[in-house]
């Protein structure tokens, strides 16, 4: 009765990680580092030593940013930089497509679209007339003040008389 219990429980487990070796053969990519002018990008699981075709998309408006060849090394993965504009882009794509044609992978980037990548930071007031009516009534002030020290040193100076 044992061995029917062991053969059972291996069966069954046999089953279950059946689809996860056949998922470990999906080619997969990877998208990483993203600056104003490329991004990382790597695939492993692709075909061994063929030339892939990568094409970057800009998913806000569906406009391509960038197409790019790259073979894969015989264990069948790749790492490059895609070069590409990437300024005020929010949500990206990297397609890969095999010798044929066929899509074989794909990775999505996306970012919070009130801060997109490379969008330049705005220092300074973006109105000046606040500044300008500051910097008129510290001036004022100090004038006043000027003032008010100059006419409290002639009134209590002693001995001057008036003619």
């Amino acid at each position: 009765m044992r061995p029917l219990r062991f053969l059972l429980a291996g069966g069954t487990a046999a089953l279950l990680l059946l689809p996860t070796a056949a998922l470990a053969q999906t080619p997969r990519a990877a998208l990483q580092d993203m600056t104003c002018n490329g991004i990382d990008a790597a695939g492993t699981d692709m075909p061994k030593s063929a030339t892939l075709r990568l094409e970057l998309v800009d998913e806000d408006n569906n406009t391509t940013l960038a197409r790019q060849n790259v073979t894969t090394s015989p264990a069948g993965t790749f790492k490059t930089t895609v070069r590409a504009q990437l300024n005020q882009v929010a949500s990206i794509r990297l397609t890969v497509a095999g010798p044929n044609g066929q899509q074989l992978a794909f990775a999505d980037h996306a970012m919070d679209e009130t801060m997109p990548m490379c969008s330049l930071p705005f220092t300074g007031a973006g109105d000046s007339t606040p500044l300008l009516y500051g910097g008129v009534g510290l001036m004022a002030l100090g004038a006043l003040a000027f003032g008010l020290a100059a006419w409290r040193l002639r009134k209590s100076a002693p001995g001057q008389d008036r003619a």
